[in-house]
């Protein structure tokens, strides 16, 4: 999903007149009327539009505004523990942790061999991660 505030080149904490002012800006350089009719521009002006149209009413930008969290939300670990690999249970392939949720994490051992860097994995049942810290 674009981000209007960066379309229009705005904060997201902008206020409803610098939303204003950068709509009115960008639309004069990218309506149909004051520019060649060439589909990029066109397409340009329809996002610009949508983009205000949405950002103006405080009640659809509200609601915007919680769409992009939880977009933001999505892609960020929930950690449920940091460990070591001597924290966890070890087998012939795969270091292990039980998750809150009953399920396991499992790491394969090859990808533990040499650990450098810290590693995260998610659960494969629900949102938490655990961080394996290299040592």
């Amino acid at each position: 999903m674009e981000n209007f505030y960066t379309l229009l080149g705005c904060q997201e904490n902008a206020s409803y007149d610098e939303i204003k002012k950068q709509y009115q800006d960008l639309i004069r350089l990218s309506h149909p009327d004051k520019t060649s009719a060439s589909n990029k521009n066109n397409e340009s002006f329809i996002q610009i539009n949508e983009a205000w149209q949405t950002l103006r009413d405080p009640v659809k930008r509200k609601a915007y505004d919680a769409q992009l969290l939880a977009e933001h939300c999505a892609n960020e670990f929930v950690l449920f523990a940091t460990l070591t690999l001597s924290e966890m249970k070890v087998d012939s392939e795969t270091y292990s942790y039980p998750c809150r949720c009953g399920s396991l994490y499992s790491v394969p051992k090859d990808e533990c061999v040499n650990l450098t860097v810290d590693l995260y994995y998610q659960c494969s049942e629900c949102s938490l991660a655990i961080l394996i810290k290299a040592v």
